[in-house]
């Protein structure tokens, strides 16, 4: 009996040390039961294009522990994910978002997993970057991971296309 009662309070312990994981397609309530209350909601995400700002949707902030979750909303659904720690991701933290992201598919790492950034302003980094079959991506830069679901994409598509439309109107000659 005490040994079966460690057994299921180490099992305890260990899952409450690990963070909660966000899910792309989750409503607002879905995210809060994993997740808890949102630390901060931002009411519009924008797309800047020719100088304007089209909003796209909300994000949802979460904290929990070292860790930061944003939670970009479009149309009610979760359609960007980043996590951003204080420690670089270990290779179980990168597996664990990835397999928890899967949704019945499988992520397929890029073959430009060197791709550094240099300017004066970034220090070299090393993107890693996956893909799935359906269009949502994952990439890493450094402390932040970020997987972005096809609607998100969208919705940036459609804000660009809407700019360009209004540019059209304006100038319709060029």
């Amino acid at each position: 009996m005490k040994i079966r009662l460690l057994f299921c309070t180490a099992l305890l312990s260990m899952g409450m040390a690990t963070p909660t994981w966000a899910r792309l397609g989750e409503t607002p309530e879905q995210l809060a039961v994993r997740l808890g209350a949102a630390s901060s909601f931002k009411q519009v995400v924008n797309v800047f294009a020719n100088g304007h700002a089209y909003p796209i949707g909300q994000i949802l902030n979460f904290s929990k522990e070292d860790w930061s979750v944003a939670c970009y909303m479009i149309n009610g659904s979760c359609a960007k994910i980043t996590y951003v720690k204080t420690a670089p991701f270990t290779d179980d933290d990168i597996n664990t978002i990835l397999n928890n992201e899967a949704q019945g598919s499988k992520w397929a790492q890029s073959v430009s997993t060197t791709t550094v950034i240099d300017s004066i302003f970034l220090p070299m980094m090393k993107v890693r970057e996956w893909k799935r079959a359906d269009g949502a991506q994952a990439q890493i830069i450094d402390k932040s991971f970020t997987l972005t679901a096809p609607e998100y994409q969208r919705a940036v598509d459609a804000a660009n296309g809407q700019a360009k439309a209004e540019a059209e109107k304006k100038m319709p000659n060029l």
